[in-house]
């Protein structure tokens, strides 16, 4: 029987160096256990989220992991909990909710995993992973069509996304289009592959920034900013890790926090036009027009053909009331890059121009890219309500509150097509529906308004009337068949 080698003795220095080294903080902690949720080892990273919640009891970064970890043991229940919780301690972040859908849906709540997908997508729109969820989502209710919008949207974010190609091919088959099936399943191989190779030849482990920036684009914005702090700590004049700290405390509502980073990236790398446009973005977000033109400006300078600072400018300009100077920044982004956002945009200055049927076509056009935008079909309803096309704007919102059925702007919307008809009473109730869930609204004046007595009288209505507004039945679509295709679902 082999008996078990002695450890040798330590030597002073490296007993030294043993006692001396600091015990691992939070942000350590959490990142060792992401890696091994990545790893396939989530039974060991639960150990690391609890030491990380010794530490930290409310630290939403390790209640979310320790959620994640529970997720991936098969622990849905305190999978759950433990997101809600992190939710509660912090709802700015998109991946939370993204992950609490995926919970939801794996417990057979598919509406609620909806709703958890869309406050993903509202907090972090340009997030891939939750329209991608929102379509497998949609797939289990039998809704390919709509599965297929959101796959679309997913790999349009995220051309390198093969679970969406896949999902695409998928639903593809399911509603009997074969060439698109082949072809997107073709793709998704490609990916892969691709993906294996470039994985082969980037062995290297990532630097503290390159990781922090896969954190932000994944949507986990709180880990992002402490990882970035870290890097800073490290090289505090690196402008890359000051204008990714600025963005991921913007994201998390830290204003000015994120005013100091940016401006200081700016400093440091004045010839960057990239971070001077996020730098206008956010000075415009802040209400500080003048010096948001100028920076956008200066933008356009330093790259002429930049669509996100043609439309950021082309949007302050709207606000500015020079209409014919936003007409002409909005149809300058959008010839170079014609995206929904762009063409709602051009809608909106067209409209001010009192060139009601060319802004018909823009928000038309908005909506074709992008079937999912809820803001352009509320603001082609107002177009609608206003010409006195009340049904079709009723029709429009339907459609607006079935993909969203907690959109302020849409229950506003119902709101003012029900006041135009004379229900003052259905009116009310749905505009402070719309107040609850946007205070900042602006909506106080309508109610004083709706609370007067209306010219005609108040209508009677009946309860179902008053009641908040349905999804538009639409046409009926089949169950998933057995033998359909499932789904797939992206991970992190």
């Amino acid at each position: 029987m082999r008996t078990p080698k002695e450890k040798k003795p330590m030597s002073g220095s490296q007993t030294q160096a043993a006692l001396s080294s600091p015990p691992p903080s939070t942000l350590d902690l959490i990142v060792r256990g992401r890696g091994l949720v990545a790893a396939g080892r989530a039974r060991e990273a639960l150990a690391l989220a609890q030491e990380a919640l010794r530490l930290e009891p409310r630290d939403a970064d390790a209640l979310y992991l320790l959620g994640e970890a529970h997720y991936r043991c098969g622990e849905l229940d305190l999978a759950e909990m433990r997101l809600r919780q992190a939710i509660q301690a912090n709802g700015k972040v998109p991946l939370f909710h993204s992950k609490l859908g995926n919970v939801l849906q794996d417990r057979g709540a598919v509406d609620e995993a909806i709703r958890a997908y869309r406050r993903a997508i509202r907090l972090k729109p340009d997030f891939a992973e939750p329209h991608n969820d929102l379509g497998t989502a949609y797939f289990a209710k039998g809704d390919a069509a709509r599965a297929a919008q959101a796959y679309l949207k997913a790999a349009e974010l995220r051309p390198d996304h093969a679970v969406a190609h896949a999902n695409l091919g998928s639903v593809y088959r399911a509603l009997g289009l074969a060439r698109e099936a082949r072809r997107a399943l073709q793709r998704e191989l490609a990916l892969r592959v691709y993906r294996t190779l470039r994985g082969l030849a980037r062995l290297r482990r990532p630097t503290a920034l390159e990781a922090a920036k896969r954190q932000l684009e994944e949507g986990h914005t709180t880990l992002a900013a402490r990882m970035a702090r870290r890097a800073l700590e490290q090289q505090p004049n690196n402008a890359a890790a000051l204008a990714l700290f600025g963005v991921a405390q913007e994201r998390l509502d830290q204003s000015a926090e994120a005013l100091t980073s940016l401006e200081r990236a700016v400093s440091l790398s004045p010839r960057d036009a990239a971070l001077r446009a996020k730098l206008g973005r956010l000075l415009a977000s802040r209400g500080e027009q003048a010096r948001a033109i100028a920076e956008l400006e200066e933008c356009l300078r330093l790259q002429p053909r930049s669509p996100k600072a043609l439309t950021a400018l082309a949007e302050l300009y709207l606000g500015k009331r020079d209409f014919e100077r936003a007409e002409e920044l909005a149809r300058a982004a959008v010839n170079l890059d014609a995206n929904a956002a762009g063409h709602l945009l051009l809608g909106e200055a067209l409209l001010k121009l009192g060139r009601t049927q060319e802004a018909e076509t823009e928000l038309r056009t908005a909506i074709a890219l992008d079937a999912e935008n809820v803001d352009a079909r509320a603001r082609l309803a107002d177009l609608l309500r206003n010409g006195g096309r009340l049904a079709e704007a009723e029709a429009c919102l339907g459609e607006a509150l079935a993909i969203d059925p907690e959109s302020p702007a849409a229950i506003l919307g119902l709101a003012l097509v029900q006041r135009d008809r004379g229900q003052p009473d259905a009116a009310i109730e749905h505009l402070e529906h719309a107040l609850r869930l946007a205070p900042g609204l602006g909506g106080q004046t309508l109610h004083a308004a709706l609370r007067r007595p209306h010219p005609r009288g108040r209508a009677a209505l009946s309860p179902s009337a008053q009641s908040t507004p349905r999804r538009s039945p639409g046409p009926r679509r089949p169950r998933p068949r057995a033998g359909r295709p499932a789904a797939l679902r992206g991970g992190f």
